[in-house]
């Protein structure tokens, strides 16, 4: 049957699929966290992507979350719409920010709670870059942030051995 996990079948299973995917992107399932939590405050990213970049040509891999509200994009501020804006996080720089103009980072937890990264992106839609807005000491991180580390150390420490 179609969407049916068989393990027993002929079909790959569904669960073996999911752990494969989350083998290569580890990040998959925070950078889903902190989407549906975007889309929970109503200020849906129009693309949500796990990739692996390199840091440098022919050199090592990071894993990388990238969420982008393009150009002219109806949730951000009107003086920010032109830019549009880019969220990224990796394990190595955290949460930054990019419009067209400028670029910083998030003061945020390197795995903040998916609720604080929106409550931060909130207001840099509303204020803008320089709004110098910083979480409260209880900003809680990724319940699954000592997982997520682990994951992300091992998959640096294979690409050194690459």
């Amino acid at each position: 049957m179609a969407g049916k996990d068989t393990p027993g079948g002929i079909q790959p299973s569904g669960a073996a699929s999911t752990h494969a995917l989350a083998a290569v992107y580890p990040h998959l399932a925070y950078g889903d966290a902190v989407y549906a939590e975007f889309v929970a405050w109503e200020m849906r990213p129009e693309v949500m992507d796990a990739v692996l970049r390199a840091r440098v040509p022919g050199g090592r891999r990071e894993l990388v979350l990238l969420l982008m509200w393009p150009t002219g994009h109806e949730d951000l501020a009107e003086d920010m719409r032109p830019g549009g804006l880019t969220l990224a996080w990796s394990p190595v720089t955290g949460w930054s920010v990019r419009t067209a103009a400028q670029s910083g980072r998030l003061n945020v937890d390197r795995l903040a709670a998916p609720a604080v990264v929106a409550e931060s992106a909130l207001h840099l839609f509303e204020d803008g870059l320089d709004s110098g807005w910083t979480p409260g000491e209880d900003a809680a991180r990724w319940e699954h942030a000592d997982a997520l580390a682990e994951a992300c150390a091992g998959f640096a420490r294979q690409e050194a051995c690459g």
